[in-house]
């Protein structure tokens, strides 16, 4: 009977055929054997593992909410971000309009536990003209108690606690140029500028009766 006890409910119709075997112990039909008692153990080991990755499943679920719920918050444009951002790790990019051409690179690594953040300027061939002083700017910016500060706050708040290991002084590293097609957002911004510009130049129409 401890045996059945040990097994939680459950739909798997391997948990229930178990359970059927026990009955029929505990009825005195057949034996217990070591094999039998093995098979409880290895499905008990089963059950508990698929729960707690079900409930790590729940949590970076909420986890990938609350960061785009904050980010929206403080007011960046990021973006869409995946639900299994924080389980199979990758790439998020988030902005402020004044920052202009400058980006926030935010890297989700699982397997390390680590989230990595880096300011990108995305430039075509050609234009990586050096302008150290609006790199300077816009990391001091992102530096300040309004920027990373303030975010890490407000994940901290809502439940998504981490610890910072390192944090490199603005202006120490130049800023990263990459290809405006490796910014999603970028392109984004570039549609509905694009956009905005033919609706301003669209020709009036008149109609005459």
């Amino acid at each position: 009977r401890r045996l059945i006890d040990r097994l939680p409910p459950s739909d798997d119709s391997g948990v229930r055929k178990l359970v059927g075997q026990l009955a029929l112990v505990v009825a005195g039909e057949v034996r217990l054997t070591d094999a039998l008692r093995a098979q409880v153990d290895s499905t008990v080991a089963r059950l508990a593992l698929a729960a707690r990755q079900d409930e790590a499943a729940v949590r970076q679920t909420m986890a990938a909410a609350i960061l785009s719920e904050a980010l929206n918050d403080l007011g960046y444009e990021a973006e869409p971000i995946e639900k299994t951002l924080f389980a199979e790790g990758g790439m998020v990019h988030f902005h402020e309009a004044a920052w202009g051409d400058y980006y926030m690179r935010m890297r989700v690594s699982p397997e390390r536990q680590q989230i990595n953040f880096n300011l990108v300027r995305a430039a075509a061939s050609g234009e990586h003209a050096n302008p150290h002083r609006d790199d300077v700017r816009i990391e001091n910016a992102w530096c300040s108690e309004s920027g990373l500060k303030k975010l890490v706050g407000v994940l901290k708040d809502r439940g998504l606690d981490f610890t910072m290991v390192r944090e490199i002084k603005a202006g120490s590293l130049p800023v990263q140029v990459v290809s405006p097609a490796e910014v999603p957002l970028q392109g984004r911004r570039d549609t509905s500028a694009e956009a905005g510009s033919r609706r301003r130049q669209a020709p009036s129409v008149s109609k005459s009766i």
